[in-house]
């Protein structure tokens, strides 16, 4: 009778169970925080001081990595998919939103900081964080770039090794 060792088990090829359950679990903290990613931006549409664009892309992230059903049902979203889509395939964000997005963070922290009683280094530093939030925003493309034809890529790279 020959007995295998445990410090053999399972055999090489196999998944090991405790890999396999460690994935599951990683999966399942994935669409979790997916699914909190996006109950917040949901309500970061209705509430001005929680973002909205900054949780959608997290849970477009957390699902594309835990789960293909939940990654494909968050873009293919009416509303919310085309935005997520532009951002990860083209690094793109719509005239429509750069003008919601900085107009609402212009007067939420207009008002924050014109109104409510904060200390001055509470108003610099939010500021701070508006304008380079804002100049991010702006300096992103509006529009997919166009994409090139492959005759005048060829030729492109003809011109540009030939010099």
């Amino acid at each position: 009778m020959h007995l295998i060792p445990v410090f053999n088990w399972p055999p090489l090829g196999k998944k090991c169970y405790l890999t396999v359950v460690l994935q599951r679990f990683r999966k399942g903290l994935l669409v979790a925080a997916g699914w909190t990613s996006v109950v917040l931006g949901v309500l970061g549409i209705f509430l001005p001081l929680l973002p909205t664009t900054p949780f959608l892309l997290l849970a477009a992230y957390c699902f594309s990595k835990g789960s293909d059903r939940w990654h494909a049902w968050l873009l293919n979203q009416p509303y919310l998919g085309k935005a997520i889509r532009d951002w990860n395939e083209h690094g793109v964000i719509r005239p429509r939103a750069k003008f919601m997005c900085v107009g609402l963070m212009v007067a939420t922290m207009g008002y924050t900081a014109g109104f409510l009683r904060i200390p001055i280094y509470g108003k610099v530093s939010m500021l701070a964080i508006g304008a380079y939030t804002t100049l991010f925003v702006l300096t992103r493309p509006s529009r997919p770039r166009r994409p090139v034809h492959p005759e005048m890529q060829a030729r492109a790279q003809a011109e540009g090794s030939s010099s």
